[in-house]
């Protein structure tokens, strides 16, 4: 993994971490806020990015930084099921839709982040290849 993927990973997986706690604590909806995660790592990819591939790389960042909030949301939910919360069973269907609509929203949320993060870079004056 490329610097600009990890660091786009991190950056997606703290917003996504961030949201979530916000979204706790406000108890407000914000999905939306959520939803768009993955333009924080698209953003750092396409800012850090100095070879063509940024889109990719965004979208990567995007995916991976989704999953691994995925990942931290599994293992909170599954520690709440075994603490006499819902069954499990209702648990892993429950996260599997949130993974197969949710992660790839934030790879395309991403791509996107990775192409405003370069042309923000080059308006910069920090040329990028193209």
């Amino acid at each position: 993994m490329d610097r600009r993927t990890f660091a786009g990973t991190a950056a997606t997986a703290a917003a996504v971490v961030t949201g979530v706690v916000a979204d706790f604590l406000a108890e407000a909806d914000l999905l939306a806020l959520l939803l768009a995660a993955g333009a924080a790592g698209g953003l750092l990819a396409g800012g850090l990015s100095r070879e063509p591939g940024h889109v990719g790389a965004g979208a990567r960042a995007g995916a991976y930084g989704g999953a691994v909030g995925f990942v931290g949301f599994v293992a909170v939910g599954l520690g709440q099921s075994l603490g006499g919360g819902p069954p499990v069973l209702v648990l892993g269907v429950q996260t599997l839709l949130i993974a197969v609509l949710v992660v790839p929203v934030y790879a395309l949320s991403g791509a996107v982040g990775a192409a405003v993060g370069v042309r923000l870079r080059r308006a910069g004056g920090r040329e990028t290849a193209s």
